[in-house]
């Protein structure tokens, strides 16, 4: 309320009370003594008001005392949401002018996808005279974006909102700190389940070395005893086939444990298309029992990669079993399975696997590569394989992305250094 809200509502009733006092005189008192009386009267009136208006002078001078020295923006506005006051660092925050502030010009520094957001959350607080409180952004001159919080609350005289009184503060730092905390902890339970993964892994596969090592011996002691009969070649041929698969199975256990125990790899010059023939090669049976129809784009005369080769044809036998298993699951089209091999750039060679089958979510598509987590029922698969594969395509300085529609099959690129 201001002075002329004030002198409106005590000093004019007092002097209409005295005006009709003075057309009645008290007929105890002498005329003289009437006039004397509203005079004195008049008198405490008019000092009453002075008192009354310095005190509102004081108070305005420390409101305005107040609103300067807080480090937030301070606002005031009519019963109706309009702009009366600001104080400086209000400015400061929001970049607007005053003037600004006495319309709806300075919503146009709030970000687009907030600003419906935030007239909308102000006129339902005004409408209802209840208290206003939201985050929201703020586009700076440089196009940099802050987070801001306001509040506000409705101020009243008689049960009756007449404005309300606000604040603005720059929360962008404390933003910052949640998000970097946030993403801390990420780090952390990734880096955990990463650990875990890795001494799970590394255990199986020290597991796996005896049993496979007794595959191979017995497997060769049958082809000992078997070569002088008059048994079939076939049945040499596929035991020496198990010799073959059961030796590169240790390799792979082998490089693997090594991995994930000092974080070393074999390097070598690398054909990858040499390496994509023998992952089909290897997968040819499962790709027969799914009606799969293999196209093979390999661009000659590739440059060769520098990667161990045991360990990246493991990554790509692991996306293309994969594969085979999401287009197992459409029994509506033909299975199409698609390995472009081409010259990246530079520095890189990429390697695309692209399959037809039932996709992913997006959910799905960002926990994709972490330990643990698998689409598949929980008999077939522990959701270790594609997180070994991020981490040994990464050891390699590579990089793996992956594309997905649900029912529009995936695309797995694979990114790896050239030789060169």
């Amino acid at each position: 309320m201001n002075i002329d809200d004030t002198t409106q509502s005590t000093i004019l009733p007092e002097l209409m009370k005295l005006v009709q006092n003075a057309q009645a005189p008290d007929p105890q008192q002498s005329e003289p003594d009437n006039y004397k009386h509203i005079l004195n009267s008049i008198d405490t009136i008019v000092k009453r008001h002075q008192e009354t208006e310095r005190e509102l002078e004081y108070s305005r001078d420390l409101y305005q005392t107040i609103a300067r020295l807080l480090p937030v923006g301070i606002f005031q506005t009519d019963a109706s949401g309009n702009g009366q006051y600001i104080n400086k660092q209000w400015c400061d925050i929001t970049g607007s002018s005053e003037a600004d502030s006495k319309n709806d010009d300075w919503l146009q520094v709030i970000h687009p996808d907030d600003r419906k957001k935030v007239t909308e959350n102000w006129n339902r607080a005004v409408k209802s005279g209840a208290k206003y409180k939201l985050e929201y952004r703020l586009i700076k001159e440089n196009n940099d974006i802050a987070w801001v919080l306001a509040e506000a609350i409705p101020i009243k005289h008689n049960d009756t909102v007449t404005g309300y009184l606000g604040s603005i503060t720059d929360i962008s730092k404390l933003r910052e700190a949640e998000e970097l905390s946030s993403q801390r902890q990420k780090e952390l339970e990734h880096f955990t389940r990463l650990n875990t993964a890795a001494a799970m892994t590394s255990g199986i596969a020290h597991q796996l070395n005896q049993p496979l090592s007794v595959i191979v011996q017995y497997a060769g002691g049958a082809i000992r005893r078997l070569e002088n009969t008059d048994v079939s070649p076939a049945i040499i041929h596929a035991l020496k086939n198990i010799i073959a698969q059961s030796e590169r199975a240790g390799k792979i256990t082998h490089g693997l444990k090594d991995f994930l125990q000092t974080g070393e790899l074999q390097y070598e010059s690398t054909n990858l298309n040499t390496l994509v023939r023998k992952v089909i090669q290897y997968s040819r049976n499962k790709i027969s029992q799914a009606n799969i129809k293999v196209e093979l784009n390999l661009e000659k005369n590739l440059p060769k990669a520098n990667v161990d080769k045991i360990q990246i044809e493991q990554v790509l036998t692991n996306i293309v079993d994969n594969a085979i298993d999401a287009m197992s699951a459409v029994i509506t089209r033909e299975h199409n399975l698609c390995i472009t091999t081409q010259n990246y750039n530079e520095k890189f060679i990429a390697v695309t696997i692209q399959d037809n089958g039932v996709g992913m979510l997006e959910e799905t598509q960002v926990k994709i590569f972490e330990p643990f987590f698998t689409t598949k029922e929980q008999q077939h698969g522990m959701g270790m394989g594609l997180a070994i594969c991020a981490n040994l395509i990464e050891a390699h300085n590579g990089k793996i992305t992956l594309t997905s529609e649900p029912g529009e099959g995936a695309r797995f690129e694979v990114l790896l250094p050239t030789s060169g």
